[in-house]
Order: structure tokens, then sequence, then C-alpha cells
């Protein structure tokens, strides 16, 4: 079955089980506890989803084709870690205004991945997981990209702010990636038939195991 959303939805304590499709078309704020996503489950983010848990969401698939925020619980309280779990798709953006989004389980994007100042995307899961970049996919703002399993970009991206590669981190696929801010290669591979450029001005430092 479908269950839809179409005002504000409060995801407040206790894990919040789903074992179906369920489309959120209005305004979410997730405050505490886990999701937990079975089988069946697949959340649709079409409206807004606010994130001001550092809990889990784990199981199927989470597509967002809205907005995906990461904010401060409040001015004194510092943003932790929110862990993606499950297979997450970017069609819409994905804002980390603080804090850390931990992607796990790979996924795929043609959308907006965007980070302010103490902001990180966090692509991991080691090797055996790939998150695929194409179509109009791109990135923006001052924070953080943090790689330690596979990005596959099928199509040219630009890359501000910082980017760390680190582990078992992977740079593939046919398009070009460009750094325009800061590179730290510390670990991983870069490979396939795209290439990585280092814009004028932009920096790179290598270190660690490469």
């Amino acid at each position: 079955g479908v269950a839809s959303v179409t005002t504000a939805l409060y995801l407040e304590s206790g894990t919040k089980e789903l074992d179906c499709h369920f489309n959120n078309d209005g305004i979410a704020e997730w405050n505490a506890g886990n999701i937990t996503l079975y089988t069946g489950g697949v959340f649709n983010n079409i409206g807004t989803f606010n994130v001001y848990s550092d809990k889990t969401i784990s199981g199927a698939t989470f597509n967002n084709h809205g907005t995906f925020r990461k904010l401060r619980p409040s001015a004194d309280i510092a943003a932790g870690t929110t862990t993606i779990s499950s297979v997450f798709n970017n069609y819409g953006t994905l804002d980390v205004q603080s804090g850390v989004m931990w992607h796990i389980e790979g996924g795929s994007g043609t959308g907006l991945f965007t980070t302010a100042n103490t902001g990180t995307i966090w692509f991991d899961g080691n090797s055996t997981k790939i998150f695929s970049l194409s179509g109009s996919a791109s990135f923006a703002g001052t924070g953080t990209i943090h790689i330690t399993s596979q990005l596959d970009a099928a199509s040219n991206i630009s890359i501000p702010g910082t980017v760390n590669m680190d582990g078992s981190s992977k740079i593939t696929g046919s398009g070009n990636v460009s750094i325009t801010g800061t590179m730290n290669w510390n670990a991983g591979q870069m490979d396939a038939g795209g290439s990585t450029t280092i814009s004028p001005g932009a920096k790179l430092n290598i270190g660690g195991a490469v």
C-alpha cells in the first residue's frame, strides 16, 4: 500500500517501522528515534525533510525528490552524525547545514549535494558500496565531501569546499571531476575513463597511503 502526508509530519522518540510506500509531500521534522524500512518499505520525500536527529535510517530505500536537510538541534547544541544505512537516491537537494550525513549503503543522484562550512556528506561503505552520480548532479557549498567508498561520476561534476579521500575510496566513471577547493588525497584510487582535475586556484594535498 501507499501512505501519504501533505501537511506536517513530526517524527519523535521511538523506532518508526515502515513496510509500505510512504510519500511525504509536506514538511517533516525528524527529532528523535530510528527509522526502519523493511523490504517493502520505500520512503519518498517530495516535500521537505528536516533532520534534527543523530539517529539512523536503515533498511530498504529512501528517495529524495524534494529537500533533505540536516540542521543543528538548537542554537546551543552542535549537530552530530546522522546515519543512512539504506540505499539513498537524491533527485532533489541534499543540504547538510551542520554535522555529518553518513551514507553507508550507496545510492544514486542527479540532484544537488550542498554543505555549509560545518557540514559533511560522507560516502562510506568501503569499495563494495557505490554512489552513482549522473545527469545534472552537482555540488555546492563550503563544507566537506568525505569519500571512503566508490563515487562513480557518469557526468561532469565540480566539487567546491573540501574533498577528503581515505580508506578504500575510489573515484570512477566516464565523467570529469573538477576540484575547485581543496582535495586531501590520503588513500584510494582514481580510475575508469574519466578524469580528475585540480582547477586553477584549488589545492591538492597528497599524504597517507597514496
